[in-house]
């Protein structure tokens, strides 16, 4: 058995980090203005419990110190310190130092920002606004986000407006997550610093180019930027976009980046004649043209490089000496015995292979055993010792390739060595042992290794007071060659991992896949209390589509049924009594509930899937009601999006397949209900039931400077709509109540409602699809091809008419079809490439063509009228390159069959129709 417990290392946490980043912020401010306020914040940093030895008088200061001694967060200081009035100091300081959890952040750090802003100094309300920021970001809040830059837009931040801006825009980059919403913020922020005249700061511009933020078109844009400014970038910049360009797989960019770091390289040979480390943190080994060589063996769209590489680093004619590199200046050439190494010959290092190795690892035609090869080769040839990276890149190598008892084995090796385990390794190392069908095992690491809010006080403290040493923000801001070289670290204190979304949303596909839905539902709930971590737009596709497999599991399960027999007998009695929306999961609870549905590590096997309500409802209604709130909640007007009309009605509530419909008995005997127009199983609900409610501080903000004129006066016509909206209407906002988002960190895209779709098409919903695509355009989120297909068949199955009527004038409307469609072929010469093997060829593809148009058009005819009515919406709304074609819709029949069986899994469906999509495109 697999052993869960070794020697415990250091390795600070991301709360620690995230906090040490306001640190620089207050040390900036206090140098750049010379305000008072932050000497008192730097004082209180360095001296929290014995303040009286700080060089600093602060006014009732022994009556606060208990709320920032002995708070270990910043809510539980508020909660404790109750209605009364906190000083401006005070806030700043539980702002800067005090955000543990996402509870911390929002609301409370929140609205303790906005409680201060319309009467602190008017110098003081933007780092106000750039500390809550701070915080929201550590846990990508994006809708209280959205809130904030608004707010910071409006707010006159002047004699410090250039600062001020770039401490915001540093702010944003402490989300840990790559976030399409958190890029737009950043861009509009930029250009309002452009219609301002302002700089942006070299050190703001260095940490945007960090690749786990920056997405392609936010590096399109900075390289733009530059470009307009006449700026030019530094070599470590850029470093910066090819790593982010090779990360995203752009060839043609890395590539002409590449040439142009070799330009300069062989300009200026010196490599420290210009800063060459992004803020003074990025460890940078060798010379600029060797790391730029070795970020580009990382390009996963081309792996010509890698390959290249590998075939001369394992199969060498020269053997390198031990200084490979020559001065050629200093060659004395009249000296024969010295063996000159080819500059082709790569040099051994350990680095370079595990990018190479990255970049062969993700065409999945390499198969498994051609990895291993070169991973065994690397060490055994030229002796490279393997790093966590390279473990991690060999992992999952394996885990895509199905090969799970192979990766237990390496996983194991790993372990042994005496590695760091960090993030990646660590979701590697689940992820494998969750696929082997051992999802206790993976639970025990998960246990042993990663940070939780229900750690012992002691291991919390010791944790945070070690994590003050930037020693992770490092790792964060390094490649992941350079993070692989850092030495470990044997100090005493405790070793916590810090989980991110990305990792929980890989297992908890992973733990869809093994069909244990159960454990998907259970660690939704102990993300936030548990693991501290938020939940994203993913997590909720993944939660939908596990909602899809525990549908079809209970099915065949006779405990399932049984639940689900007593659940209605007591909702037909009133007897059903579902936890509140509102209501949070403690940590007791979560953790109790994972432990249930999980033997210990020891054990085997694991506990089989239980079946069952979830929080007092069936699973479908549950999932729905978290779709719902996270759609109302993301929209800046419930109340709007709940007046929108569908463009269509359907005439079924079920597909017939489903209802049994196909049988004439029922047709003679009487009229079925699904006759009647505008069957529609949505029951009108009001929009406050899918909103949070809950009290708020007095947030008004002053709209006019200091010598009366409006803030936007200057740029009415470059402030965007909703920062004017804002502006007007924020001064008459004193209500003591607002309506938010239960799901903060949710904005839902078009994943999320293709999944929702395939959702209410297996669960007897369909008739809903309509007002869905509806909520789509209301929001502004473009439909993907593939949440069109799946729409239009399951809504199909829902529009047509009565089935008699139907089969009726289908056959007529079909002889007609055929009869005006099919003319007496006129008999034609047939010109000389149409014979032979490729004339064949030819004369086959041209009758597929034919008959696609042909099936086009009687579909067509055949189209109901309520079917046709959201076809011509559709048309109105989206481009027309953009709507399936018929060999879509017919690949989603047959996949929308195969969903409803569980025979196949929605990726298999996806690559299918995608593979379908493109050579409709071709």
């Amino acid at each position: 058995m697999h052993s869960l417990h070794r020697h415990v290392r250091t390795l600070s946490t991301r709360v620690s980090n995230r906090l040490s980043r306001t640190s620089v912020f207050v040390d900036t401010l206090a140098q750049e203005t010379n305000e008072h306020a932050w000497r008192i914040l730097g004082a209180l940093r360095r001296h929290p419990v014995e303040f009286k030895a700080a060089p600093i008088v602060v006014p009732d200061y022994e009556r606060w110190r208990p709320a920032f001694v002995h708070s270990w967060s910043l809510a539980t200081a508020v909660e404790e310190m109750q209605e009364e009035a906190v000083p401006l100091w005070l806030a700043f300081y539980l702002l800067a130092f005090r955000i543990r959890t996402s509870q911390d952040a929002y609301p409370a750090g929140l609205d303790l920002a906005y409680a201060h802003l319309s009467s602190a100094p008017q110098h003081l309300q933007g780092p106000l606004l750039i500390f809550a920021l701070a915080g929201l970001s550590r846990f990508s809040l994006l809708l209280p986000i959205r809130r904030v830059v608004d707010s910071f837009l409006i707010t006159d931040l002047s004699p410090h407006s250039e600062l001020y801006f770039n401490l915001f825009i540093q702010a944003l980059t402490i989300t840990p997550t790559q976030s399409t919403e958190t890029a737009q913020a950043i861009i509009l922020l930029i250009r309002r610093m452009e219609a301002r005249k302002l700089e942006l700061f070299k050190e703001t511009y260095d940490l945007l180019l960090n690749d786990q933020l920056a997405t392609i078109h936010l590096a399109h844009f900075l390289r733009h930027h530059s470009t307009r400014h006449a700026a030019v970038p530094t070599t470590a910049q850029l470093e910066a976009y090819l790593r982010i360009f090779a990360k995203e797989g752009a060839t043609k960019e890395a590539t002409e980046l590449h040439s142009i770091i070799g330009d300069r390289a062989a300009a200026h040979p010196d490599p420290h004649h210009e800063d060459t480390l992004l803020l003074g943190k990025r460890r940078a080994i060798g010379l600029p043209i060797e790391r730029a060589n070795k970020l580009l063996l990382g390009v996963r769209a081309d792996r010509t490089a890698a390959t290249e590489f590998l075939q001369k680093l394992l199969k060498p004619k020269f053997r390198p000496k031990d200084k490979p590199v020559f001065n050629l200046r200093s060659l004395n050439l009249n000296k024969p015995q010295l063996t000159m190494i080819p500059l082709t010959q790569p040099t051994p290092d350990i680095h370079a292979f595990t990018n190479a190795l990255t970049s062969l690892a993700a065409d999945q035609r390499v198969l498994w055993k051609e990895i291993v090869d070169t991973f065994e080769r690397a060490r055994t040839v030229r002796l490279l010792s393997p790093t966590t990276v390279t473990y991690t890149v060999l992992l999952r190598a394996l885990y895509e390739r199905g090969e799970w008892a192979t990766a237990i084995h390496y996983w194991d090796e790993f372990y042994r060595s005496g590695l760091r385990i960090d993030r990646q390794a660590l979701g590697a190392g689940i992820r494998v042992f969750t696929r082997a069908g051992r999802p206790h095992v993976a639970y025990g690491l998960i246990q042993q290794w990663a940070y939780r809010l229900n750690l012992p006080k002691p291991e919390l403290e010791a944790i945070e007071q070690d994590g003050l040493e930037d020693d992770e923000e490092l790792v964060g801001m390094l490649t992941i060659s350079e993070a692989a070289g850092k030495p470990i670290d044997t100090r005493p204190a405790p070793y916590r991992v810090s989980l991110s979304i990305i990792t929980l949303n890989d297992w908890l596909v992973t733990l869809n896949r093994i069909l244990r839905p159960d454990l998907v539902f259970a660690t939704w709930d102990a993300l936030i209390p548990v693991y501290n971590v938020m939940p994203d737009a993913r997590t909720l596709s993944i939660i939908l589509s596990a909602t899809r497999r525990a549908c079809r599991l209970d099915e065949t399960s006779l405990q399932a049924i049984v639940a689900r027999v007593k659940y209605e007998i007591r909702g037909t009695f009133g007897g059903n009594t579902p936890s509140p929306a509102e209501e949070n999961v403690s940590v007791n609870d979560a953790q109790a509930k994972l432990d249930a549905l999980l033997n210990s590590p020891q054990s085997q096997p694991p506990h089989p899937y239980s079946p069952g309500l979830w929080h007092g409802r069936l699973p479908v209604d549950h999932a729905r009601l978290l779709f719902l709130q996270a759609v109302f909640g993301a929209t800046p007007d419930p109340e709007a999006l709940m007046d929108v009309k569908p463009p269509a009605r359907a005439l079924r509530k079920k597909a017939p397949s489903e209802e049994g419909e196909e049988g004439w008995g029922g047709l003679v005997v009487g009229l079925p209900k699904w006759r009647e127009l505008g069957v529609d199983t949505w029951d009108e609900p009001d929009w406050r039931t899918f909103m949070k409610r809950r009290r708020t501080m007095v947030d008004t903000l002053p709209t006019t400077t200091v010598d009366g004129r409006p803030i936007w006066e200057e740029e009415e016509d470059k402030l965007d709509e909703n920062a004017r909206a804002l502006a007007t209407t924020e001064a008459a906002r004193k209500e003591s109540e607002e309506w938010g988002s239960y799901h903060p960190s949710i904005i839902p895209t078009d994943k999320t409602f293709f999944n929702y779709i395939l959702l209410l098409g297996i669960t007897g919903r369909a008739s809903e699809i309509a007002r869905v695509l509806a909520w789509m355009r209301h929001l502004s989120i473009t439909p993907q091809r593939s949440t069109l297909g799946a729409a239009l068949v399951l809504w199909g199955e829902i529009s047509g008419r009565a089935v008699l009527v139907e089969r009726w004038t289908r056959r007529k409307k079909r002889a007609s079809a055929l009869k005006y469609t099919s003319p007496t072929p006129v008999a034609k010469e047939e010109p000389p490439w149409m014979e032979g093997p490729l004339g064949e060829q030819a004369r086959s593809e041209i009758d597929l063509a034919k008959k696609e148009e042909r099936e086009k058009a009687l579909a067509l005819v055949d189209a109901p009228m309520e079917y046709a009515k959201l076809v011509s919406w559709l048309q109105e709304w989206v481009p027309l390159e953009m709507m399936p074609g018929p060999r879509s819709l017919a690949m989603w029949t047959q996949n929308i069959e195969r969903f409803r069986d569980g025979s196949q899994d929605v990726r298999e469906v996806e690559e299918a129709i995608r593979q379908t999509e493109n050579e409709e495109e071709g």
